[in-house]
Formats: structure tokens, C-alpha cells, sequence
């Protein structure tokens, strides 16, 4: 991924709000493979007080989603979880889970091997 996107979803990542405990990038697009029919996958742990339908959060993240496609030129994939979903055989398949700790670029939180642990 070009470093010049990366800061930009970044800086558009920091206006989510309320501020997720992480946003992680993973998939193709970290791992510079990404075609224009790709997606970009993001992983969006969800603050421990917010309900996956609270509306401040859902139009937050959607509009920064919609902002970050414009961004990279590819649609965005978005995995929307809590803190213990995105912990390791729970929510998340342990392939799944392992493409987000190889690949992922945290643009927001702690690195994908931080959220990992319990």
C-alpha cells in the first residue's frame, strides 16, 4: 500500500466518532496485491460502551468507510466487533484472525497482536 494512503485513512480514521479502541487495515491492500476489484478489509473494534446499532457510531464509521473507498479507489470490507469478538476463536476464524495479525496496519488503537491478547 502506498504510504501516502495509508496516512490518509489515518488522518480520515481520527474522526470517527466515538474513537474505536482499534482500526486495523489488512488483506490485499496492506499486502500490495490489491486489484481494482478488490476490497479494502478493515476490522473496527467497537468501544466497550457502544451497541453495534448505536446510531452515532454507525454513521460515523459508515461515512469514514465511504470516505476511505474514495480514498484507496477500492470498495471497503468492514468488520464490525467488540473488543472480545475480535479476540481469537471467538467471532473471528482463526484464517480470518491470522491475515489481520500478518497483514494488518493499525490506523487507529493498538497493533493486531495487542488486540490479540486476553
Amino acid at each position: 500500500m502506498h504510504r501516502d494512503v495509508l496516512e490518509q485513512l489515518r488522518d480520515s480514521a481520527l474522526d470517527i466518532a466515538p474513537t474505536p479502541a482499534a482500526l486495523v487495515v489488512f488483506g490485499s491492500f496492506t499486502r500490495g496485491q490489491a486489484t481494482p476489484a478488490t476490497d479494502v478489509d478493515v476490522l473496527a473494534v467497537r468501544p466497550k460502551a457502544i451497541a453495534a446499532d448505536d446510531e452515532h457510531w454507525v454513521s460515523s464509521l459508515g461515512h469514514r468507510a465511504d470516505l476511505a473507498g474514495h480514498i484507496a479507489g477500492n470498495p471497503v470490507n468492514l468488520l464490525d466487533v467488540t473488543l472480545s469478538e475480535a479476540r481469537p476463536r471467538r467471532k473471528l476464524d482463526a484464517g480470518l484472525w491470522h491475515n489481520i495479525k500478518t497483514d494488518g496496519i493499525a490506523l487507529v488503537g493498538p497493533d493486531p497482536e495487542e488486540i490479540a491478547k486476553p
